[in-house]
């Protein structure tokens, strides 16, 4: 029986907003024939990004989700991974919301400063040195975090609809080898003509 398909998109750490727009569509986890997706960005700006991930996690792992990465996927993961250890996405993404909940701990660098290092004026270096402590952590109370974030796809395929966070290059003769300067649908593709970014793209 064809599956009926459940659409989520930016859920940035909304738990509450999340099962209240699902209940409202009707979705039921326990219902065979409800597929749930979720085209990216699930972390970063809301405050229950933990509850976002164990729900995901729970749903994909059970194969009634298919979970899609989004430009914020990476972000966390190039902070768990030690490739960023800069404060940009931590100020300026909401990173610093999915941080403080998975370490349960309130502005996590700041009190770190504050609390822990009496550090008055926080450097580049304090936020590299705090992060690569961080990021330890919370892959010791959650060891598969990492793992289950770099494994999620960029995209899902149905018969008639393309599901992707970033974009597909249009004018390629086969989206999935986009021109140059196009890359696809992982949600870092330079946009312009040839991406389009939403929900779903009709096949």
């Amino acid at each position: 029986m064809k599956k009926k398909i459940f659409a989520v998109s930016d859920i940035h750490g909304d738990f509450g907003a999340l099962i209240s727009g699902l209940e409202e569509a009707g979705y039921d986890e326990n219902d065979e024939n409800h597929l749930l997706i979720s085209i990216g960005d699930a972390f970063d700006r809301g405050e229950e990004s933990l509850a976002v991930y164990e729900y995901l996690k729970r749903l994909s792992d059970k194969g009634k989700a298919i979970i899609l990465k989004g430009n914020h996927t990476n972000f966390l993961v190039d902070y768990l991974t030690g490739k960023d250890i800069k404060p940009f996405n931590y100020y300026n993404n909401g990173t610093k919301t999915t941080l403080a909940d998975f370490l349960h701990r309130t502005d996590p660098f700041e009190s770190w400063c504050m609390i822990d290092q009496n550090i008055k004026e926080p450097t580049y270096g304090d936020f590299a040195r705090w992060i690569s402590n961080a990021r330890l952590e919370i892959m010791h109370e959650y060891p598969e975090l990492l793992k289950w974030l770099k494994e999620r796809p960029y995209y899902y395929e149905t018969k008639h609809y393309i599901f992707t966070h970033g974009g597909i290059d249009t004018l390629a003769s086969d989206w999935h080898s986009p021109h140059s300067g196009c890359v696809p649908a992982s949600g870092r593709s330079r946009g312009g003509p040839r991406s389009h970014r939403g929900i779903a793209s009709s096949r």
